[in-house]
């Protein structure tokens, strides 16, 4: 797939290739695919804008098991901006697993 512009194209493909790398880092799996529970919107707390950010119903996230967790909430990062991926604090009985793409 291709934007059309070979410099965002490029910096496509070296994050692609970084979550690649980080998903094979261990013999388990550090990004784990999972979903948001429920349809309405779902504003979460947001580690790199350090404020509650909207997190869109049926964006694709990947739970971080390699952080553990905080008061109850799990670090999910979310790759759904287009200039750099989101880190997320989200309550664990918000979450469905989805298993592997």
């Amino acid at each position: 797939m291709s934007s059309g512009d070979p410099e965002i194209d490029e910096k496509l493909d070296k994050l692609l290739k970084k979550l690649q790398d980080l998903s094979k880092k261990t013999s388990e799996n550090v990004l784990e695919a999972v979903s948001l529970k429920g349809d309405g919107p779902h504003f979460y707390w947001s580690i790199n804008d350090r404020m509650f950010v909207e997190v869109p119903s049926g964006v694709e996230l990947f739970l971080m098991t390699n952080r553990g967790e905080k008061e109850g909430k799990y670090y999910v990062f979310s790759p759904w901006r287009w200039n750099m991926g989101c880190i997320f604090l989200i309550p664990k009985e918000k979450l469905v697993k989805i298993g592997c793409n």
